[in-house]
């Protein structure tokens, strides 16, 4: 039976870790073929984040000329029945 040399493994094991750290650019790449990330993934996920800043934006028009129908109601500019029908949709 065979002891292993505690020592010399440690200096082994972190000579591996300091050559993977020092070339992450390798381990990037073999972490997106493991996950399936490519081009493609990047690509649909900057198009889900333009979506959902264009979908904010049209919720703070939408709130926003709520709140001017609102107004309107309030000042008797419109009748409260326009309102009532344009709030429900």
């Amino acid at each position: 039976m065979q002891s292993l040399n505690i020592p010399r493994t440690d200096q082994i094991v972190f000579n591996t870790v300091i050559n993977i750290l020092q070339d992450t650019s390798e381990l990037h790449k073999q972490l997106a073929d493991k996950l399936g990330v490519d081009q493609g993934y990047h690509q649909r996920r900057a198009d889900i984040r333009k979506n959902i800043k264009d979908l904010e934006k049209q919720l703070d028009t939408v709130e926003t000329s709520l709140a001017d129908l609102e107004t309107h109601v309030r000042t008797h500019k419109i009748d409260t029945v326009i309102f009532e029908r344009v709030k429900t949709i």
